[in-house]
């Protein structure tokens, strides 16, 4: 008889078990996010965050290990636009977490102001 390590097992919930960032994920999560949340509001705030980062970094190949998102893209255009709302996601995690959010987003509307 096999049996399903805990970790691996869904939760009382129902909900997909928590999972702690990989070796590749903890630098960037953690310089972005701080620690893993004990609590489960801000857990789940803080896991929404990373797996929004993490969905932009696998997708546009960023490699950065303290950066979730690396630079704004200055091409107009797909990965821009991802880049936004990947650091939308960030900017409302980090409010739920009660951190400051310290977006430098310097865009330029090229209206000549």
């Amino acid at each position: 008889m096999t049996t399903t390590p805990a970790a691996a097992r869904p939760q009382a919930n129902g909900s997909a078990p928590a999972r702690t960032p990989s070796a590749s994920t903890a630098g960037w999560a953690t310089a972005t996010f701080g620690e893993r949340p004990d609590w489960p509001a801000q857990r789940e705030a803080w896991e929404n965050g990373v797996r929004h980062a993490a969905r932009y970094r696998a997708q546009y190949d960023i490699t950065d290990p303290a950066d979730a998102l690396g630079p704004r893209p200055e091409q107009r255009g797909g990965q821009q636009r991802d880049w936004e709302r990947a650091r939308d996601a960030i900017d409302r995690a980090e409010r739920r977490l009660g951190r400051e959010v310290t977006s430098d987003r310097d865009i330029d509307l090229g209206i000549g102001l």
